[in-house]
């Protein structure tokens, strides 16, 4: 065999079997999260993905149109495996959920990068306010959904800037009291805002 041959077929990269639509969002949304879960987020490119994946290169443009498409649909679904362990609006571990920390930061990245934000919009206020407004009790949508959208800013902002404060334990635990506190006391702030009308 002459040497410029078995140099091409050494050059020649694995046939990769086809693999269907919804499989591969499946393999490139998993390959990602595991990969930012262990590297900065600058350095999980669409090779690594897609090698750690075993799919071609375009099969992310394919299925996401563009790596930001593609980190929009793994921030969706770090938000709905942390709801689905913890309850935000009943109690305080959405602050200290690994999945929901790890969405915050990738997005807040995202967005610094110049990602645009209605990549990763969520209608997630609206589908709890009816939930929420019954677990709470007297209050209206008005009042619901801003306590809601306060939550969501300091939920947000604290796991963005923990590090930089370092609350203790004990801290934490005012703060979550301080919260709840709140929380049951909204009734009263509907009326005195004169939000039941």
């Amino acid at each position: 065999m002459s040497e410029s041959k078995a140099r091409g077929e050494k050059e020649k990269k694995p046939h990769r079997p086809m693999v269907r639509g919804a499989e591969a969002q499946r393999r490139l949304i998993e390959t990602t999260i595991a990969l930012i879960r262990v590297l900065p987020f600058d350095q999980v490119t669409a090779r690594k993905i897609t090698e750690g994946a075993e799919l071609s290169l375009p099969t992310i443009s394919r299925n996401f149109a563009s790596m930001v498409g593609l980190f929009a649909r793994v921030a969706d679904e770090l938000l709905e495996r942390s709801l689905t362990r913890s309850d935000q609006f009943r109690d305080m571990r959405i602050f200290t959920d690994p999945d929901f920390i790890l969405r915050t930061k990738l997005v807040a990245w995202l967005l610094a990068e110049g990602a645009s934000p209605e990549a990763f919009r969520t209608d997630l206020l609206s589908r709890r306010l009816e939930e929420f407004q019954h677990e709470v009790g007297e209050i209206n949508v008005q009042t619901a959904g801003a306590w809601m959208r306060f939550m969501a800013y300091a939920v947000q902002g604290f796991v963005v800037f923990s590090e930089v404060h370092t609350p203790s334990q004990k801290e934490m635990l005012e703060t979550a009291e301080l919260f709840l506190w709140l929380r049951d006391k909204l009734p009263e702030a509907q009326e005195a805002l004169r939000w039941d009308t």
